[in-house]
């Protein structure tokens, strides 16, 4: 037997605090599984000559609990037309609860406690006031018409797509967050830009008029680009991902100029500048790093981008090193000659300027036989062995050539007292008698380091990860930051 519930909602006052609006929720059980909530405006939402708020009445929500899923559609409350939809094609959309919320699908009937907990605090959780997105986040709402949505899934098991062919958006809860969190920030930021403004306008105006000043002071209008700068820097923040590219250049310019002096007055800031651009030059990196691994772009590709960023090899090592020469002639008369014998890289030690060859080959590089020789014994792939070959070939050259390289490239500060040998190449075998075997392998051979690509990867990540400052552990409503603001 199905019932038919209703529930007079309470809401926050609005417009103001002697105004309670009072709709009327009614929640319908449709079948064992399906709840169906219909909303009637509070009277004071209506037109004073139209008292009849049934005539308003609409289907604003559904919770499947076999689909665990509960849609809204999106109206509005407090318009010249009361109800209206709020949005010209998003028609509805759908919340799939996450393992944590599908608890309270038993008490469905409680459509108010059911929404406050599963839907996300980017949308408008008081009926009251109408479904959609808060006013902070409309543009997400903006976007999704711009591409034809008519219909939008928050959920957490699929990635963020969009299905153009029948007008369906999914945005992952995750992603959500995300775009919640950078528009808070930019509203924080924003709020902290026009408190400095009001607070120094305000002092201007009231000094001038207790000093009886004659001074004109300047009424506040249209900011320059100088001033804008000058501004933002007060709030000790950028816009994220807010600026425009002028905006951009000139902020680094005035970085640039004064920098000398932002190490001495400012020392903690400048530290953390310092750390957040290495942190973006590590983030995209690992992302550049990543996407060449799954292109299998060729081994020129991946020399450069260890010229362009030598630091990856010195990862390799347990000490410090120094790069001495890029595809250097170690079979020749001068480093930067040519020659047969040519290393990708040659290092040093930073302390005892004992010297090291670096080769690179690629990940597509095959390590092991897929073909057990043995059972549970896969060998050394061809390319592997002649790639070991060819560094011990290099090695055995440089030491052999050291004295004349050093004379003839005027670079003396370069030994031979052991060289050992880098191999960089392919990617850490799947099975586990493939890695067995890479492994006996690899321990072997005591003159060449053998490094694969994932590895090196690995090393980077565990960097990023400790270069990461602390998560704080206390978070600020944005709303509490100067209520009054026109934001």
């Amino acid at each position: 037997m199905y019932f038919h519930l209703k529930q007079k909602l309470m809401a926050l006052p609005y417009p103001s605090e002697s105004l309670q609006p009072e709709g009327l929720l009614e929640v319908e059980q449709i079948s064992d599984c399906l709840y169906r909530g219909y909303f009637t405006p509070p009277a004071n939402a209506i037109s004073q000559y139209d008292r009849n708020p049934d005539q308003y009445k609409r289907r604003i929500a559904e919770v499947d609990i076999q689909l665990k899923t509960i849609t809204i559609v999106p109206f509005k409350v407090w318009s010249l037309v009361p109800m209206s939809k709020r949005y010209f094609k998003l028609a509805e959309i759908v919340f799939e609860l996450s393992g944590y919320e599908e608890r309270y699908l038993e008490g469905a009937w409680d459509f108010e406690g059911l929404l406050s907990i599963a839907v996300p605090e980017v949308f408008t959780q008081d009926i009251n006031y109408g479904f959609g997105f808060k006013k902070h986040y409309t543009h997400i709402a903006s976007i999704l018409e711009q591409l034809d949505v008519e219909k939008l899934v928050i959920t957490t098991k699929q990635k963020t797509n969009i299905d153009a062919a029948n007008h369906i958006a999914t945005i992952n809860r995750f992603d959500l967050d995300g775009f919640k969190r950078t528009v808070d920030t930019i509203i924080r930021r924003s709020q902290a830009l026009t408190v400095n403004m009001k607070r120094d306008a305000l002092s201007a105006a009231l000094f001038a008029a207790l000093q009886n000043s004659d001074t004109t002071v300047k009424t506040p209008g249209k900011i320059s680009k100088e001033e804008f700068v000058t501004l933002v820097g007060k709030t000790n923040r950028f816009v994220e991902n807010g600026a425009t590219s002028t905006e951009r250049k000139e902020a680094l310019t005035v970085i640039h100029k004064n920098v000398n002096k932002i190490f001495e007055q400012q020392p903690q800031e400048f530290i953390k500048l310092k750390n957040d651009l290495e942190l973006v030059n590590l983030e995209k990196l690992i992302e550049r790093f990543e996407g060449m691994i799954e292109k299998k772009v060729s081994e020129a590709q991946w020399q450069t981008l260890f010229q362009q960023n030598p630091f990856v090899i010195n990862m390799a090592f347990g000490i410090p090193v120094v790069s001495v020469q890029g595809q250097a002639s170690v079979g020749g008369r001068r480093l930067s000659g040519g020659g047969e014998k040519i290393a990708d890289f040659l290092v040093k030690n930073s302390l005892s300027n004992n010297t090291a060859i670096v080769e690179i080959k690629t990940p597509a590089t095959n390590l092991i036989y897929a073909t057990a020789y043995r059972s549970g014994v896969h060998g050394p792939s061809q390319e592997l062995s002649a790639a070991v070959t060819q560094v011990l070939d290099q090695v055995y050259f440089l030491q052999k050539e050291i004295n004349s390289i050093k004379v003839n490239s005027k670079i003396y500060n370069i030994e031979t007292y052991h060289v050992l040998g880098i191999l960089i190449v392919g990617l850490t075998p799947k099975g586990t008698d493939e890695q067995k075997s890479f492994e006996y392998f690899r321990a072997n051979s005591k003159n060449v380091q053998i490094i694969t690509f994932d590895e090196l990867l690995e090393k980077l990540k565990y960097l990023y990860q400790f270069l990461l400052p602390d998560k704080p552990h206390t978070t600020s409503s944005v709303d509490s930051v100067d209520d009054d603001l026109p934001f």
